[in-house]
């Protein structure tokens, strides 16, 4: 079996998109924007937020009542 990667940084986590991480806690990634990242196994250790295209106008959130 292969080796499993950790990431417990920020720092870590844009290492691995090869993005510039502005800020030591908080960082963001548009993946349309960075190469794909090879498949193996990952061990994230850190929060992330998710978001689509069109989460705005579908977004719970929005919603006026």
């Amino acid at each position: 079996m292969g080796d499993i990667t950790r990431i417990d940084t920020v720092q870590q986590y844009c290492d691995l998109f090869e993005v510039e991480a502005l800020h030591p806690l908080v960082s963001v990634v548009n993946c349309y924007e960075v190469q794909p990242i090879r498949h193996s196994k990952k061990l994230y250790n850190i929060y992330a937020v998710l978001l689509k295209a069109s989460a705005a106008a579908t977004s719970p959130a929005s919603c006026t009542y």
